[in-house]
């Protein structure tokens, strides 16, 4: 399936193919935040508790898939360097996209949160979660280690956004075999065992969805045929080219 979903009313979760999509990610988002902050407002006002009570809507952007160690790389640098580098790149991305959005964004790294119960601490009160792309087995381990799974779904169940670029898109669906497709993703990047199915579920934000991000039908529409039945018969197949979008 290749599709852009137009949302009528305000989406639960928005993927994209890539970073491409990012001036109209950043539109939807702005528009749906802004109607949130007016219904937040306008029951505030109802409660007779003043327009000024509740806070600015804000966005948590996680970067996580982009915050490993190439082992690949040239770099001379110590590993603490580089992964200090890594962390001041991830927020000055953070910095970026709140300039985009016109809203206030909290870089949150999956890898720096003790526990569960510290990262719904930091998340508390965000209207959007915004998960950008990068190496989709680094996501997904740390979503697990950190308790992301289940603060992220509770989270889009009470109302909250969940916007996913690449490898944010995937984790979002049912599971996420598609990786292993392309072969862009390095799965040794974490100690996690991949043969083993549970270990392959995603997020489930959009049940019995899986999809398949960058897709450019001259390159992979015969690798997608082959690869297909390799999805439980349940799951329905996205193909999120680099300019498309998919709402829910």
């Amino acid at each position: 399936l290749r599709s852009e979903n137009k949302a009528e009313s305000k989406p639960g979760v928005i993927l994209a193919g890539s970073r491409s999509c990012e001036p109209q990610l950043a539109s939807d988002l702005q528009k749906w935040l802004l109607c949130t902050h007016a219904d937040t407002q306008t029951r505030s006002a109802d409660d007779k508790k003043g327009a000024d009570s509740e806070p600015q809507a804000w966005v948590a952007y996680v970067p996580t898939a982009s915050m490993y160690l190439k082992e690949d790389s040239s770099s001379t640098r110590s590993e603490g360097e580089r992964r200090r580098r890594l962390w001041a790149n991830a927020r000055k991305r953070g910095r970026q996209l709140e300039e985009r959005l016109g809203t206030k964004v909290e870089t949150i790294d999956l890898m720096r949160s003790k526990d569960q119960a510290e990262l719904q601490s930091q998340m508390q009160g965000a209207k959007a979660i915004y998960v950008d792309g990068g190496n989709t087995f680094h996501l997904l381990h740390h979503i697990r280690s950190s308790g992301f799974d289940s603060v992220c779904t509770q989270m889009v169940n009470d109302g909250c956004i969940y916007v996913g670029v690449s490898a944010g898109a995937i984790v979002a669906g049912s599971s996420i075999r598609t990786a292993f497709w392309k072969g862009w993703d390095d799965p040794l990047v974490v100690d996690t065992d991949w043969s083993k199915e549970e270990n392959l579920r995603g997020l489930n934000l959009v049940p019995d969805h899986a999809f398949f991000p960058h897709y450019d039908e001259v390159e992979h529409l015969g690798l997608v045929r082959q690869k297909r039945e390799e999805l439980g018969e349940r799951d329905r197949l996205v193909l999120l080219g680099d300019h498309d979008t998919f709402m829910l």
